[in-house]
């Protein structure tokens, strides 16, 4: 027997599946911390930082961060530690690309394991910013500063919003998936829409913060993000994820399985409200930026910044989507952002102050 078949044999029974989260888990959690501590001084040194610290700032207020959390450090330690959740995300999912190419049989031993690797790799890292928000919000000064720094605790409504209502869902239909339904080609290619879909939205928002749009090549950069971004989202969270979700359901339902089809359209549920959310938010996103033409010429930089900040697309960062849903619940009032922005927006206006009058 080779490896490959060891690894599946292994990872076919629940304690294998939980020995495997329980070690990688923590592996994730070293090496994430190490690789946010080099790119965090890579953000630092970049000329385009100063560009998008504040729209940065902006979007953790709207997470329900306090100004008094927003310091220097925790705004770069956010903006470096969404991209290397990202390069994750991409690894976890190209692992799974022979898989959705060739099939499940036509991809063999080997592309089977890397696809049931890469799904109970991204467990694990769901598994490592579960316990990562859980300590930095509710078991900060014991525990959450010693080991991942900070000045101040987490806000709670963020907790709730991925520590809740993505990370555990996320969790919980993966590991039966792999242990009951590893060959679904549904699951296939839901698997491996989400987590690029996800890395692609994550990483192009970053991107965007960097932009110089008084430059002609970087306002199209900017409205070919929207584009992307708002394409992605609507082939993935909305063809993709109604039609295989449909037929997983289907093939639930066919097999007998009902335990699995009722928990599925529970999660099916909450999964398509998120995903009809998201939707919206990307053509809002897209009818408010492509038809709009470059600023003039002149135009001060930070005029545009603020412009972004009034407008930022919830799409930079697919998060956001479900602190609009959190606003609704009561989690995060939208006077508290609109508040927050303009303190953002003060404080950018007294620093080109003091720059005009040195």
């Amino acid at each position: 027997m080779g490896v490959s078949e060891t690894i599946l044999d292994f990872l076919a029974e629940p304690l294998g599946v939980l020995k495997f989260v329980v070690v990688c888990a923590p592996v994730t959690a070293i090496i994430c911390e190490i690789v946010l501590r080099f790119l965090m001084a890579w953000v630092k040194a970049k000329d385009w930082w100063p560009r998008a610290f504040p729209l940065q700032k902006a979007l953790m207020m709207n997470f329900g961060y306090p100004e008094s959390a927003c310091s220097d450090e925790a705004i770069l330690g956010t903006y470096s530690y969404v991209i290397t959740l990202c390069t994750h995300h991409f690894m976890c999912g190209f692992m799974m690309l022979p898989v959705v190419c060739y099939g499940w049989e036509g991809a063999q031993a080997g592309g089977q394991a890397c696809f049931v690797i890469g799904a109970l790799m991204d467990v694990s890292v769901d598994v490592y910013d579960e316990f990562k928000m859980f300590v930095t919000t509710f078991l900060f000064e014991p525990v959450g500063k010693k080991l991942f720094g900070g000045e101040q605790a987490g806000p709670v409504q963020f907790f709730v919003v991925l520590g809740v209502l993505h990370h555990p869902l996320a969790m919980t239909m993966t590991c039966p998936m792999v242990l009951y339904y590893a060959s679904l080609p549904s699951f296939h290619t839901i698997a491996i829409a989400l987590l690029l879909a996800a890395g692609i939205c994550f990483t192009t928002g970053s991107y965007k913060f960097t932009l110089d749009m008084t430059k002609t090549s970087d306002w199209y950069q900017f409205k070919f993000i929207v584009v992307l971004q708002t394409v992605t989202i609507l082939y993935t969270r909305g063809y993709i994820w109604f039609v295989h979700a449909a037929a997983a359901l289907a093939a639930f339902r066919s097999d007998g399985n009902m335990g699995f089809f009722y928990g599925g359209c529970c999660a099916a549920t909450m999964m398509s409200l998120f995903n009809v959310v998201m939707i919206l938010d990307a053509v809002s996103a897209a009818v408010k930026w492509i038809p709009r033409s470059m600023a003039e010429r002149g135009t001060p930089t930070y005029d545009l910044q603020e412009e972004e900040l009034k407008m930022m697309s919830p799409t930079a960062n697919p998060a956001v989507s479900m602190m609009r849903a959190a606003g609704v619940l009561r989690l995060a009032p939208a006077s508290a952002f609109r508040a927050n922005v303009k303190v953002v927006l003060a404080a950018a206006k007294f620093k080109k102050t003091l720059k005009k009058d040195k």
